[in-house]
């Protein structure tokens, strides 16, 4: 499989968390974790963009570099219905108002 390296961004941020070794390597998700997976039961170091909720977390024992959180944003997800249900059904809504679901337990249901 070729792949294509990127000097940009990426790079920058493997070399502000000390990894100057690496370069690198642009793929689509299923190479992503294809070449993920491999790494992981081959017992090779590995260092890949992943995101939660995702799968990868339920299948593997994966790691966040520290500092991480530097150049990645955090996002909420929201419950959308139509409009008229808290009129409609009420109960319905404030159940729905109220929903929280912990990033562990998505994963699991993914």
């Amino acid at each position: 499989m070729s792949r294509k390296v990127i000097g940009s961004r990426h790079q920058k941020r493997l070399e502000d968390f000390g990894l100057e070794g690496y370069k690198y390597q642009s793929a689509n998700e299923a190479a992503m974790f294809a070449e993920a997976k491999r790494a992981i039961i081959a017992k090779e170091p590995i260092i890949f963009l992943g995101w939660r909720p995702h799968s990868m977390f339920t299948q593997f024992d994966l790691k966040f570099l520290e500092g991480q959180d530097n150049y990645f944003k955090k996002d909420n997800v929201y419950v959308i219905s139509y409009k008229g249900i808290e009129e409609e059904f009420p109960e319905a809504y404030e159940i729905l108002s109220n929903r929280s679901i912990d990033v562990s337990d998505l994963e699991e249901m993914l």
